[in-house]
């Protein structure tokens, strides 16, 4: 599709017409937010170019919840964003939507995405770009595919080979495996062809008739026997279990879907694969970046023969308490950081937390104000007794 909008002094028109070749979608996958629309050549009377307003002013699109839908249902969509407000409306290939915009913050709004424009009859893919206007500015766009149920053949059919899989809510799970047989096309070479992703959704839903199903790539593992399996991993949002599944796809738009029962080439919700996700213990972590809330464990201590067992921690080496200024000295020592004398709080500069080694605890903290960097003051934390500079 392209897009064409034209900016006429103060006032805006939209013209939107439906690519003749669409490109291979990630459907499912949410798609980063872009630059903007630009309308190449059209001046505003000011001289400078449409739609080009301050950058923490745009308005911009940074996710489509979820990125597709069937072409013969609506879909509820959300959008993640930048600069959204009230009263804005959204746009399919520059021609609006016609339904109300729920605009819940700045940054999060909703709709509902109609059956694919380009139907009756809905019996072809198509993706589509979704953007909004908030005033006279446009955001960038983001694209949205309206796929089409494809039946399994003896032919191409697959499996979900996980059955039953537990992980904690907000953290990825271990890889979930599916396989898919396609005995008739070009498909026998080491690096498939095909596309696949694993999807999760309410126990007991159907993922060929029920569009709030999420869905995620999974990547191509290994060849088994005339099966190219493939691996993938689910980040869910509550502690629940959940009905997964997964879907193939040699066309682009046309999906079967798969549950764990390769005999019936028919999905059942009854055969779906489940995913039980319950709360992470506190301190729990799979990398670093899971560690950054807290004030000093920013460490992810990883245990290899089992995941539940890691968590979060000062430090494992020296190197994590020179790397950030908070740390409580330079010296690692079972997993926390410390020191042994003042000289480790003051080289090559002062400790944040103060320049007095207190050896009680063998930390960097201090004894009065002239052991902190002004404008900091020494504090005593009642919980802990410990005293650093705040």
């Amino acid at each position: 599709m392209k897009v064409l909008y034209l900016v006429l002094s103060l006032s805006v028109a939209l013209v939107g017409c439906k690519k003749d070749d669409p490109v291979a979608p990630d459907a499912g996958v949410d798609r980063g937010a872009g630059e903007g629309l630009k309308s190449e050549g059209v001046k505003k009377p000011d001289g400078k170019p449409a739609g080009d307003l301050p950058p923490t002013k745009k308005v911009k699109i940074a996710q489509i919840l979820p990125s597709s839908g069937f072409a013969d249902s609506t879909t509820l969509v959300t959008l993640i964003g930048e600069n959204f407000s009230s009263g804005m409306s959204a746009f399919i290939d520059g021609q609006p939507v016609g339904t109300p915009v729920n605009v819940a913050s700045a940054a999060s709004a909703s709709f509902t995405m109609p059956k694919n424009p380009y139907g009756p009859p809905y019996d072809q893919p198509a993706k589509v770009s979704v953007g909004v206007m908030v005033g006279s500015t446009f955001s960038n766009t983001v694209d949205f595919w309206y796929t089409l149920v494809a039946p399994m053949t003896a032919d191409f059919k697959g499996v979900i080979v996980t059955a039953k899989s537990d992980c904690y809510r907000d953290f990825p799970s271990d890889p979930i495996q599916g396989k898919v047989s396609l005995t008739l096309g070009a498909d026998a070479g080491a690096a498939p062809t095909l596309k696949a992703e694993v999807g999760y959704g309410k126990e007991g839903s159907d993922p060929t008739k029920d569009s709030t199903w999420r869905w995620f790539p999974a990547t191509f593992k290994q060849k088994d026997g005339a099966y190219d399996v493939y691996e993938g991993t689910l980040t869910v949002p509550l502690a629940q279990t959940y009905d997964v599944a997964y879907r193939f796809s040699k066309k682009d738009g046309y999906w079967v879907y798969a549950d764990t029962d390769e005999s019936n080439l028919a999905y059942e919700p009854a055969k779906a694969a489940k995913l039980t996700a319950t709360n992470a213990p506190a301190g729990f972590c799979m990398t670093n970046q899971d560690c950054v809330v807290n004030k000093y464990e920013v460490t992810c201590k990883v245990n290899p023969t089992d995941k539940k067992l890691n968590k979060c921690v000062e430090c494992l080496t020296n190197t994590d308490c020179t790397g950030y200024a908070k740390a409580l000295g330079p010296t690692c020592t079972k997993e926390l950081c410390g020191c042994s004398a003042d000289s480790d709080c003051t080289t090559p500069k002062p400790n944040a937390n103060g320049a007095k080694c207190i050896t009680q605890g063998g930390y960097c903290g201090c004894t009065g104000d002239t052991n902190c960097v002004a404008p900091a003051k020494c504090y005593q934390d009642q919980n802990t007794g410990m005293t650093t500079c705040n």
